[in-house]
């Protein structure tokens, strides 16, 4: 193929670019919905409308049906259209909206190359060849291009290219309105497409620059047109949503660091996580929420480390910038293309994902080839002569080959992962151990699949390794709503136990009164004990948080039809409140006032009024080893360990046989790099229960981090076969 500048010879290379890009790709092509396509797709009742809904569509927030009240910001129509379109065509067919992503991907291979081209039209034409091809194959970019819901992600960096490749086009030849027209449009398109791509205000100007089409005020001024689409936008946004930021909510899970100080020395490290991932793509995951990047301190190396390395780069990157540096202009592109998430982290608290990657790729690719090239005697300085011509001579060409061989081959089986949420979770909870989320995705997922089992060693299969898992998620953030419904789902309709399901469906709410779906769920679980009363207050509840919401309504009026019930208010002697308990058992023998009120059943609240103050302090004397444990968890989950271990210690001087507390307590040493004291306390557990294989797999990762894989494999080896497997 010989590339010179001629436009044939590009559109060939470009051509040729998107084709790999379909390639790498054409494997998720019979994947179904994943992650979050539930609640984009599958859950939009919009989207099911298909072309009728698109008007909808404009005027809605992102996760409408998903969060309900709860208003994140999040206005990205352009995607859901999409989604509309392709299901006004095959409705409920994953497989076309997979074909949808390889193809905007290979579309997005096609300019990528072009406005390589063109920023680097000096350089022969294999550099931008060979970093275009880089970028596609990367294998960062599974999580965009294998989930349907991350479209987002690539219409707002396909359309950001076209608008950037646009501009260097209006600003070559004779002016032409259009051509000043279109770049604007293509802006406003990714804008609609997801957020980030507000980066354009910066990529664009550098870009400009670097390719001599003025001095720095000169394509300030070029690019002030992009800011009068930016703030159109954000005013369009506003009057659809009511709100430019969006609320934040309490949620530890995806916003870790919002409210612990701790959010400037998390994107600190969250950056340097972010250029380990780059360099080196292996060890992949779909989720990096709670708590598998911790909350620091600044005293903590890396985020000491990131943010130096941080600084270091954006005064490198400046400097070689205004030297026209390709390889700093590369890291100085990196760093204005992840800046949007890295704003995320400091100022919503949120955290890292894989997707935030998808554009830097192209920066650390920019630098990576003309990095190799400078090192290898290979001229490209000069435009003409074929690729091959210029590869086979040199030692660069095989280099080339395997790094690309092993980019794509790391690609093609990381999208296989992609398939299915069974085969997502049960991957990726070995690469994120750490992460709640994981976890509570896995147990989901196997307590899903046993309510559907018929054959009962099946299901009692999904029912302990589902809870196993579930279990695992609360031990690392017990506040965690969604794991206690996933509890209550399991009893419910798993292995049936209605006192365990009322109990966990009772705390989903204490956590998360703002689900609809636990008081529906309750409801019917009070309908199938007779309780009709009950069942009609929860139906009634689950309307009054979500209007909106089909399977309450559909409830509430079934029920009320049935027995004419429509009860607003608890029925006396009732509560909503999963801190009601039964404190008969916490009550000496023979104490004078061990007798509850009448009528309580012992189930009774240790605050209520109606206990005598005598009673209430035997209680607490008799539950402080459980406060104590509580609140050194609760510490945990908020990223606070060292009070964390305090308060477990006290627990277990309280109560020197509770597992948990050890357990958790080996975990926070265990996070604070302590290892050999993590390594003691989770023996003594397999001191009092050699069986218990919570702490054999915590010892298994705790040798991990410290690099014995030999006595890893051990105890991994041992839980295993206690558990069956």
């Amino acid at each position: 193929m010989d590339l010179t500048q001629s436009p044939a010879k590009h559109l060939q290379a470009a051509l040729f670019c998107a084709l790999a890009g379909i390639i790498l790709y054409c494997n998720t092509g019979m994947h179904g919905y994943v992650l979050d396509d539930k609640y984009v797709i599958i859950n939009n009742q919009y989207v099911h409308e298909g072309l009728k809904g698109i008007p909808k569509l404009m005027n809605m927030e992102m996760w409408h049906f998903y969060l309900g009240k709860i208003n994140l910001g999040y206005y990205r129509p352009l995607s859901m259209i999409t989604f509309a379109i392709e299901n006004s065509i095959a409705p409920g067919n994953p497989h076309i909206s997979h074909l949808g992503n390889v193809l905007l991907y290979g579309m997005t291979g096609f300019f990528v190359y072009l406005l390589l081209a063109g920023i680097f039209r000096n350089f022969h034409p294999a550099y931008p060849f060979l970093t275009t091809m880089l970028f596609l194959a990367h294998p960062l970019h599974t999580e965009v291009i294998a989930n349907i819901k991350s479209r987002d992600e690539i219409l707002a960096f396909l359309n950001m290219v076209i608008a950037l490749w646009l501009m260097q086009k209006a600003n070559v030849g004779k002016k032409s309105i259009i051509l000043t027209l279109l770049p604007l449009l293509f802006f406003y398109l990714a804008l609609l497409s997801k957020e980030t791509a507000s980066s354009m205000l910066l990529l664009a100007p550098m870009l400009l620059f670097y390719r001599g089409e003025g001095k720095i005020l000169q394509v300030l001024k070029k690019t002030i047109p992009l800011l009068g689409v930016f703030f159109v936008f954000e005013i369009q946004k506003y009057f659809v949503l009511g709100t430019v930021s969006g609320e934040v909510p309490h949620d530890i899970v995806n916003y870790p660091y919002a409210e612990n100080g701790s959010r400037l020395a998390a994107a600190s490290v969250i950056f340097l996580r972010c250029i380990c991932l780059i360099v080196f793509p292996w060890n992949l995951s779909y989720d990096y929420s709670f708590n598998q990047v911790p909350a620091v301190t600044w005293s903590s190396f890396p985020a000491a480390a990131g943010i130096f390395i941080a600084s270091g780069f954006l005064w490198m990157g400046v400097k070689g910038f205004l030297r026209k540096s390709v390889p700093w202009t590369g890291i100085l592109f990196f760093l204005a293309a992840l800046a949007p998430a890295i704003a995320f982290v400091i100022f919503r608290g949120g955290i890292m994902a894989e997707r935030f990657l998808y554009a830097p790729t192209l920066g650390f690719c920019i630098t990576l080839v003309f990095t190799a090239l400078h090192f290898v005697p290979v001229n490209i300085s000069g435009p003409t002569g074929s690729l091959l011509s210029v590869l086979k001579k040199h030692k660069l060409f095989p280099l080339f080959v395997i790094l690309f061989s092993l980019y794509s081959l790391k690609t093609i089986s990381r999208n296989r992962v992609w398939k299915s949420n069974l085969d997502l979770f049960s991957e990726d909870v070995n690469s994120s151990p750490l992460s709640c989320q994981v976890h509570r995705h896995y147990g989901s997922e196997l307590i899903d699949l046993g309510t559907m089992e018929k054959d009962e060693a099946k299901k009692k299969y999904y029912f302990k390794k589902g809870t196993e898992e579930l279990h695992e998620a609360l031990r690392i953030h017990p506040h965690f709503p969604d794991v206690f419904f996933k509890l209550a789902v399991a009893y419910h309709g798993v292995q049936l136990n209605y006192d365990s399901a009322i109990y966990y469906y009772k705390l989903t709410i204490a956590e998360a009164p703002e689900y609809p779906v636990s008081y529906n769920n309750l409801g019917s679980v009070y309908e199938n004990l007779g309780k009709q009363e009950l069942a009609s207050y929860y139906y009634n509840k689950a309307v009054e948080v979500s209007p909106s919401y089909a399977a309450g309504k559909k409830n509430q009026l079934a029920h009320h039809k049935k027995t004419g019930l429509d009860v607003h208010r608890l029925p006396p002697g009732e509560s909503s409140d999963p801190a009601i308990q039964n404190l008969s058992p916490f009550i000496p023998q023979g104490h004078p006032a061990a007798s509850l009120p009448p009528g309580t059943g012992g189930k009774i609240s240790i605050n209520d009024p109606r206990v005598p103050p005598s009673l209430r302090k035997t209680l607490e004397t008799r539950m402080q080893d459980k406060s104590f444990y509580e609140t050194g968890t609760d510490y945990a989950s908020k990223g606070d360990y060292r009070n964390g271990i305090k308060y477990l210690e006290m627990a277990i001087r309280q109560d020197p046989h509770n597992e948990n507390a050890y357990i958790n307590l080996g975990n926070c040493y265990g996070i604070l790099k302590e290892y050999d004291k993590a390594i003691e306390v989770l023996n003594k557990v397999l001191a009092m229960n050699p069986s218990n294989t919570l702490a054999l797999n915590n010892l298994a990762t705790t040798y991990e981090f410290r690099g014995d894989k030999k006595r890893a494999l051990e105890y991994r080896l041992k839980a295993r076969k206690i558990q069956g497997q």
